[in-house]
């Protein structure tokens, strides 16, 4: 089977995406949640004002207790120690969630492609050094590696990207290298080296094109994952500094006052956590289902 006849069944992926719409609309809502928190992150500036020099820094609105939502604060205040507006928090937070992700998932992905098809590919010595690094690195809590790196090189977005990612990339490596692993033994491989292609040529035309949308599809289900550790290092205060525009800062804020009946505080930036994380994970599961034999076959 040629390399061409092998991709002829993900040539199929536009029907099948179509009729996994009309079938099962949880993959439209998870999409529809990620255009509607991309178009907010992208005309951030439109929403709300931006708060120069820095716009992913809240600018204080000092009021001895947290001001309810009114017409000149939509989500209200928070009190001390932090007094923010929480609408634009809430707002700039999802610029600053995208950052991390898309800077995260980008570290992750190139650096886990790389390596995994590398080991799996070459093999030998090659393949055991790299995967007993990711070894060790599946041997560290995850948690705790995190929150390591974030002490060493100290707080902010830079720092948290560095952190996530040295998270997450082990994941990516070892499932190129599966992926590698599968393909490597294919007929169109073994012509291709037959008639003398480099090792090169054969990785980025047949290896990398073939493994690569797996990657995507766990890429998009981490997605809302990165978000998520990410809010809870703002929340511990142990990610980006404080005033910054992220949800887990935020809901950080409302610890001191969410016994008093403050709802407000802890409310907008957990909706926006949620669904947030809910879309990438809706998408995902839907992007996983395309390449699902089982499922298909209803449609072939």
């Amino acid at each position: 089977m040629s390399w061409k006849e092998e991709l002829k069944p993900r040539i199929k992926g536009l029907k099948f995406a179509l009729w996994k719409v009309r079938k099962q609309p949880l993959g439209l809502i998870g999409l529809g949640l990620v255009i509607f928190y991309s178009l907010i992150a992208i005309f951030a500036p439109f929403i709300v004002a931006p708060n120069y020099p820095d716009p992913l820094i809240i600018p204080k609105h000092v009021t001895r207790t947290p001001l309810p939502p009114s017409k000149e604060h939509p989500f209200g205040t928070t009190g001390p120690p932090f007094f923010v507006d929480i609408y634009y928090g809430v707002v700039w937070g999802t610029r600053t969630s995208f950052m991390i992700s898309i800077s995260v998932m980008l570290v992750t992905f190139v650096l886990g492609l790389i390596l995994g098809v590398t080991a799996g590919y070459f093999g030998g010595k090659i393949e055991t050094v790299i995967m007993r690094i990711t070894d060790i690195f599946f041997a560290l809590p995850g948690l705790i590696l995190t929150l390591v790196i974030i002490s060493i090189i100290g707080k902010g977005i830079g720092p948290v990207i560095i952190a996530l990612g040295a998270r997450w990339w082990a994941s990516y490596a070892r499932l190129f290298r599966a992926e590698v692993l599968r393909i490597k033994q294919k007929l169109y491989i073994e012509a291709a080296r037959a008639i003398g292609l480099s090792d090169f040529k054969i990785i980025m035309n047949h290896i990398v094109p073939n493994t690569i949308s797996s990657g995507l599809i766990m890429a998009t289900l981490d997605f809302g994952s990165v978000v998520m550790v990410a809010a809870s290092m703002g929340f511990l205060g142990l990610g980006l500094n404080p005033g910054t525009a992220e949800w887990g800062i935020l809901l950080a804020g409302s610890r001191d006052w969410i016994v008093a009946g403050k709802w407000w505080i802890s409310l907008y930036p957990g909706i926006a956590i949620s669904t947030f994380v809910l879309g990438w994970n809706l998408l995902g599961d839907s992007l996983r289902d395309l390449l699902d034999p089982k499922t298909r076959k209803l449609v072939e």
